[in-house]
């Protein structure tokens, strides 16, 4: 008996092996992924350097820099009780659709092309709270891409996804900024500009998965 045991937990790690490549080879899941890359990429190139932008480039003050955190924490809050509802009536690609637009707008008027004028604060909660509504999009449409006893190892996969992404945004947004001697970011235009080519591709990944 105790043979047989050892020789069925040999077998088993080669069984789930073959389980996870079925689950990965499916073009739904594979979509799936690609589009949690997309707009964790989109969001993380801007996120670990918009605290040095807003402060060094766009001169808002350091002592202040909690009243933006907690101004886009909190309509992000909103937001979210309120996507729910239209991604129930509108479906998961439309209300995506509202958020990467304003994500777009948000990233070439604040980041690659600043406006002269437009509030840091609207900047920062517009950032905020498009990014939350291309999340909630995306994350309900891809709970519904796995079979019921493939949603834990959907989940871990995805979530494995999510950090391999931002952790390689965040290393292309250190590799294309450089620091200014007066402490300005230079490069900023390009990364947003990714940013933006990141956004662009999660809609239509989105819609093929709907």
């Amino acid at each position: 008996p105790s043979m047989r045991g050892h020789l069925g937990g040999a077998a088993a790690p080669g069984s789930a092996l073959r389980e996870l490549r079925a689950l990965v080879s499916r073009p739904l899941v594979a979509l799936s992924y690609l589009a949690t890359a997309a707009v964790m990429m989109a969001s993380f190139l801007i996120i670990p350097n918009i605290s040095a932008y807003v402060q060094n480039n766009l001169g808002y003050p350091r002592d202040r820099l909690g009243l933006l955190y907690l101004a886009g924490g909190a309509l992000s809050f909103v937001v979210m009780r309120t996507a729910g509802p239209l991604l129930d009536r509108l479906g998961a690609f439309r209300t995506s659709l509202a958020g990467a637009a304003l994500l777009v707008g948000v990233l070439y008027a604040g980041f690659h092309s600043y406006v002269p004028g437009l509030p840091v604060i609207g900047v920062f909660v517009g950032f905020m709270t498009s990014t939350t509504i291309c999340n909630i999009s995306y994350s309900t449409l891809a709970s519904k891409v796995p079979l019921p006893p493939e949603r834990a190892r959907f989940a871990s996969i995805q979530s494995a996804v999510q950090h391999l992404s931002s952790a390689l945004a965040a290393f292309l947004s250190a590799r294309m900024l450089r620091e200014l001697p007066d402490g300005r970011l230079d490069g900023m235009d390009g990364v947003a500009a990714l940013a933006i080519a990141f956004t662009l591709a999660f809609c239509p990944l989105l819609l093929w998965i709907e």
